[in-house]
């Protein structure tokens, strides 16, 4: 498939290729129209001219303003995917439903055919999601599926306790249409979109050892948390964590469809200086009151 794969217009003006990226942009996120052209033109005439900077560790590890405002998105994202619970509810699942009251066990028939459609859902809206999110808004994917994944864990606790197995099914069934809507596709897509080059192939790779490790914690203390906590208050604590999902999604998160690396960059850039404004507006109140005091 790599063969088929075209070289974005920005690669093609940094090997000096001045005519191909044109030819390049029907199919990329960059303008077509002939001012478009000339604007991006101009842009990557500008990258040339200065040089690309080869990023460090350094630069993710003591991040600028900016950067951290990428690496808040970037990385918050890959977090709440994981600590909604969705490896924990796909490595359980013939548990939970047991739990809920579908089969007496795991080997249940009823549990292995309700198992096999949970995980036939996921399966098909794992295809549905990649399709979507490519054409929607990243940012109300973002928090639609946090909401839904933050709903649909503490149902199931209310299954549990007024004992509907068919309730609880559909709940996982929802959960997992949910969670592939959105969470799942978006670590990769954004981690493609809002990091700079210089710094991107780190920023990645440590978005991906997080998303990696969170899930391991997650599905490790999953049996305990059922234990000690019973089921219905171990959804309660996923769905919890759903919630603050919604809330970080609609603050950090920014929208990033139909926008070039370029354009994203200022919008960080932007939010940085707007940060460090009010810092200085906050610092400034504060030695005011200081003065008055004094």
């Amino acid at each position: 498939m790599l063969p088929l794969v075209p070289e974005t217009p920005r690669w093609l003006r940094l090997q000096n290729r001045l005519t191909a990226p044109a030819q390049s942009a029907g199919v990329q996120r960059v303008p077509t129209s002939a001012q478009g052209l000339v604007t991006q033109r101009s842009a990557y005439t500008d990258i040339l001219t200065q040089g690309t900077a080869e990023g460090t560790w350094g630069d993710i590890l003591f991040p600028t303003a900016q950067t951290k405002s990428m690496l808040a998105a970037g990385l918050g994202i890959a977090i709440y995917q994981q600590v909604c619970g969705s490896e924990a509810v796909v490595y359980y699942t013939p548990t939970i439903l047991v739990e809920a009251g579908v089969g007496p066990s795991q080997s249940d028939d009823t549990v292995l055919l309700c198992t096999m459609a949970v995980g036939f859902t996921k399966f098909l809206f794992a295809g549905l999601g990649a399709y979507t999110v490519e054409r929607t808004v990243r940012r109300a994917c973002a928090i639609l599926s946090c909401g839904g994944t933050a709903v649909c864990l503490p149902g199931l606790a209310g299954a549990k306790r007024c004992d509907h197995p068919n309730g609880a099914v559909a709940l996982l069934c929802l959960f997992m249409m949910y969670f592939e809507s959105g969470l799942s596709p978006l670590p990769a897509v954004l981690g493609s979109e809002i990091y700079p080059m210089a710094i991107r192939a780190r920023a990645v790779a440590l978005g991906t050892f997080v998303n990696r490790i969170i899930p391991s914690c997650s599905a490790g203390v999953f049996p305990s948390m059922l234990h000690t906590l019973g089921a219905p208050n171990t959804f309660l604590v996923f769905g919890l964590s759903g919630a603050t999902g919604v809330l970080y999604c609609y603050g950090i998160v920014p929208e990033t469809k139909g926008l070039t690396l370029d354009d994203v960059e200022s919008l960080f850039q932007s939010r940085a200086m707007a940060d460090a404004k009010d810092c200085t507006r906050l610092a400034s109140d504060a030695d005011e009151r200081d003065g008055k005091l004094g």
